[in-house]
């Protein structure tokens, strides 16, 4: 069962420190060295668009995305923050009188995009990519995860500042659970979750028909499973238990 809360596994941010003015689209042959190394395609001009593309978090593993470890269920949600700006519509070349000026902080620029776009893999190897789709908050089945920024302008005189960029992957709370399981008395019982959690669930545990000086003990637990024993007086007991494991991520194959 997958509930509405959800567990941050990566939050991916713009590094503008590599990027002239911390962004615009001037910038796209600058970078910061080293792991997830933000990248900066060469822009392209077709029909009167300069288009440039960012794409994070860098290439950090093979596939030039974000690796999990392994394929889950996750939750995407970005925000980005960007506006036009003109590079020639300045206070400095405009001559008096001022009167004639238009408006004081220039006029509006309309003919400026930047669009998120967002693409996964399951397997390894460039080839296993989906195609880029435009981004939108929705569960993804994914290993690998790659973010990419696709900014337009139509005009030479126009340009794009980046004020903010991020790319945030949730893992969704879920739960398993059995009623009624055997317990055996010799080694207690192994369970193993339908799918592996993220990381290692809590456990809930209640014993059925519970005799005086009953107790439980979880001898191992993972994200993949637990051992529980049921012992009285020290040693195991047969019994029947219902158990609950609630935790975050949902490993699938």
């Amino acid at each position: 069962m997958i509930q509405n809360e959800s567990k941050l596994l990566a939050w991916i941010p713009f590094d503008e420190s590599g990027v002239n003015s911390a962004g615009d689209l001037s910038g796209w042959n600058n970078h910061v060295s080293g792991v997830n190394t933000p990248t900066w395609t060469t822009p392209v001009y077709t029909k009167g668009f300069t288009m440039s593309c960012y794409t994070f978090p860098g290439t950090a593993n093979p596939n030039g995305g974000l690796n999990l470890g392994a394929v889950y269920y996750n939750r995407l949600y970005s925000n980005v923050s960007a506006v036009g700006v003109s590079l020639s519509d300045l206070i400095d070349s405009i001559t008096p009188p001022i009167d004639s000026w238009g408006l004081f902080d220039g006029d509006p620029i309309s003919d400026v995009t930047a669009n998120l776009y967002v693409r996964a893999a399951t397997a390894s190897g460039n080839e296993n990519w989906s195609d880029w789709q435009k981004f939108s908050i929705a569960d993804y089945k994914a290993r690998y995860i790659g973010f990419k920024l696709l900014m337009k302008s139509e005009d030479s005189n126009h340009n794009l500042y980046v004020g903010e960029l991020h790319g945030s992957v949730y893992a969704p709370e879920r739960t398993e659970f059995q009623n009624d399981m055997v317990v055996t008395a010799t080694s207690g019982t192994t369970v193993t979750f339908s799918n592996n959690f993220y990381t290692e669930p809590a456990v809930a545990i209640s014993i059925r028909a519970m005799a005086g000086g009953d107790y439980y003990n979880v001898v191992s637990k993972s994200r993949i499973g637990f051992t529980v024993q049921i012992l009285n007086s020290g040693l195991g007991v047969a019994r029947n238990i219902d158990w609950m494991a609630k935790g975050y991520g949902k490993e699938v194959t």
